[in-house]
């Protein structure tokens, strides 16, 4: 009678326990789920992001390129300016230094 009175026991205990084991599945289940979009609007949003950082920086990258060309370019039409001016010995006025040019109408500039 005491060993039927486990096994009866041992069953019950067992047909609580898978119960439960379901109950724990179930709720698992629900909480280690992703919602449908998650992954795809998370790699969307990444992609985004990646994107954007790389527009910055080309835009970044072009824009130095065109302020070096632009630079470049006065500099050289400010030296071949200079070439010009020493090539026909004109002297540009200083402030505070005497015109030392050989033309007579540029002397008082």
């Amino acid at each position: 009678m005491i060993l039927t009175g486990r096994i009866v026991l041992l069953i019950t205990c067992s047909c609580v326990l898978q119960e439960l084991l379901e109950s724990v599945r179930e709720s698992c289940s629900t909480v280690n789920t992703l919602p449908a979009g998650f992954v795809r609007d998370l790699i969307v949003q990444q992609v985004g992001t990646d994107v954007g950082n790389k527009t910055a920086a080309v835009n970044l990258s072009v824009a130095t390129q065109l302020s070096d060309r632009v630079l470049d370019e006065v500099t050289d039409a400010l030296q071949i300016t200079v070439e010009k001016l020493v090539s026909s010995r004109l002297v540009i006025a200083i402030p505070g230094l005497k015109n030392q040019s050989r033309d007579p109408g540029l002397r008082n500039l």
